[in-house]
């Protein structure tokens, strides 16, 4: 009997850990991610100046050299920490425009971006170093980022011992952090506020990267640049530059440091193809062509004043009057750096001479009181996206009754309510923008008549829906088709099924295999009975 009750005990558990292994394979394999790395801090040294721009000069001493030289130092140490990749604007004596510069930067989606500067002063007197960061007026926390490196930075300058060159103490002295506001309007930021003065800087906030300028030394201060020329020096320098990144950014030496891209300069000159010098708003626009560079990349043209010039691929439109500089750059690739033209190519744009047309667009009649709606829109000038930038005002005997803005197509609507009877003499007094490239005469005018009765029927306003209009012209009720507008997608229930993760799941699964070990079991004892 007691070998019986083993035998079925013995069945019993087998057939127990039969059902576990069934419900452990029928459980859905858990996703569990790795942790993985973080993703690779991406640097931007920028050695400022380089091909037919040396920068400062002082005698035989070109600053673009000296940067260089620095770059090349802080790139090398900055290569032997993990998870960082260092990349170079030029690497070789060549023409890249700081528009560019900045806009490799964010080709290559560098999370800082450091231009490396020499000074220059009228007195020999003073000297150090000093970085330049944004000025804060947008994007503000990009202006702490950039700070905040730049303090490191210049902490540790001046913990450098450079003795034999004169320096004060054998140290190099830091003038601080400093800011410069452009005054230039065509400038500021898409917010209206002031933009930085300096290109590298202002194109860095636009393009959400930290950026900086550190003008190193003096070149005119005798102690600075002794210790310039002194390729030691400069070691040290790029050297606690990349020190200060480092710490910056949690960056460790643990001996895996990442293999560093080889990049490579282009050695042919680009030239920016012939440009009409002289033009008209509303001009036709013109193409523009390039040649040199490297054998195999994209030209890419632009203007430092959008608001003169905008330029859509090798198109140049013609949109406003004034002054705007052309300019183009070849890419090659990540590795392969871009090279500009020398030298940019001024446009003088004139603006047109024209007159102001005016109309009465409607008027009607709303809780007792008229409404007109006059037109505005220049005589000549309207095409290629050339249009007015001011405002239009309307005064009736000296009294403001509306203003109005230009619109895209070139028409400037005003509409003015609470008009009583009686006869009406509207002057119109145009305001020119900014960058307007129109010249309109003031002092138009334009007589209208407001009757007593107003023959123009009252506009009505048609409901806002999302279905079809009626036959009749009215909104849809809500109808079934409406109704499964708001019922949840497929997507919607898949959504709620992940938020309950595999509960459900596993609950059903669960219950089955319970009850196909329950009927398991029953079998086995009935089948002992027998």
């Amino acid at each position: 009997m007691k070998a019986v009750l083993e035998g079925k005990m013995h069945k019993i558990l087998f057939s127990l850990l039969l059902c576990c292994a069934l419900i452990v394979s029928c459980v859905p394999a858990t996703n569990h991610t790795s942790v993985q790395a973080a993703d690779p801090l991406i640097v931007m040294l920028d050695p400022g100046h380089g091909g037919e721009d040396p920068g400062v000069v002082r005698g035989t001493n070109e600053e673009s050299v000296f940067n260089l030289k620095i770059v090349e130092a802080c790139k090398a140490e900055l290569a032997t920490y993990d998870n960082v990749i260092v990349y170079m604007t030029r690497v070789i004596e060549n023409d890249i425009s700081t528009y560019e510069r900045s806009m490799y930067a964010k080709q290559l989606d560098a999370d800082v971006f450091i231009s490396f500067h020499i000074n220059s002063y009228s007195s020999a007197s003073v000297g150090g170093a000093e970085v330049y960061v944004p000025c804060g007026n947008y994007r503000p926390q990009l202006a702490t980022k950039a700070s905040q490196l730049a303090n490191k930075i210049l902490a540790n300058f001046t913990a450098l011992e450079l003795p034999g060159y004169g320096l004060t103490n054998d140290r190099l002295k830091s003038r601080g952090l400093k800011t410069r506001n452009a005054e230039d309007e065509r400038l500021e930021y898409p917010d209206g506020s002031k933009g930085d003065y300096y290109e590298v800087i202002r194109m860095g906030v636009r393009n959400e990267i930290p950026a900086m300028i550190i003008e190193h030394a003096y070149i005119t201060n005798p102690a600075d640049l002794k210790m310039l020329q002194d390729d030691a020096a400069l070691v040290k320098l790029g050297q606690a530059t990349a020190k200060a990144i480092a710490a910056q950014y949690g960056l460790t030496k643990t001996g895996n440091a990442l293999e560093q891209p080889v990049q490579t300069g282009q050695t042919q000159e680009v030239f920016l193809g012939s440009v009409p010098s002289n033009v008209t708003v509303g001009d036709a626009p013109f193409t523009l062509t390039a040649t040199g560079g490297a054998p195999t990349g994209e030209y890419v043209y632009y203007t430092n004043n959008p608001d003169i010039i905008r330029i859509e691929g090798d198109k140049a439109y013609i949109v406003g009057a004034g002054e705007a500089n052309l300019r183009v750059t070849r890419y090659g690739g990540g590795t392969l750096t871009p090279r500009s033209a020398t030298f940019a190519s001024k446009v003088k744009v004139s603006a047109v001479q024209t007159q102001l047309k005016l109309s009465v667009v409607e008027n009607f009649r709303a809780n007792g009181a008229q409404t007109v709606v006059f037109d505005c829109r220049p005589a000549t000038g309207i095409q290629n996206g050339a249009v007015p930038s001011g405002t239009v005002t309307l005064y009736k005997n000296q009294t403001k009754v509306g203003t109005g803005t230009f619109a895209e197509d070139g028409s400037c609507r005003l509409q003015v309510s609470g008009i009583t009877p009686g006869n009406y003499t509207f002057s119109v007094s145009y305001e020119a923008g900014k960058f307007d490239g129109f010249t309109i005469a003031n002092s138009q005018s334009l007589n209208y008549t407001v009757e007593e009765n107003v023959a123009t029927p009252i506009p009505t306003i048609a409901p806002t829906h999302n279905g079809t209009l009626a036959p009749d012209g009215t909104a849809p009720t809500a109808s079934a088709e409406m109704s499964a507008s708001i019922a949840p997608t497929p997507e919607e229930d898949g959504g709620f099924v992940a938020m309950l993760g595999n509960t459900p799941i596993l609950i059903i699964l669960g219950v089955s295999v319970v009850l196909v070990a329950a009927a398991i079991v029953i079998l086995i004892i009935f089948r002992e009975r027998k």
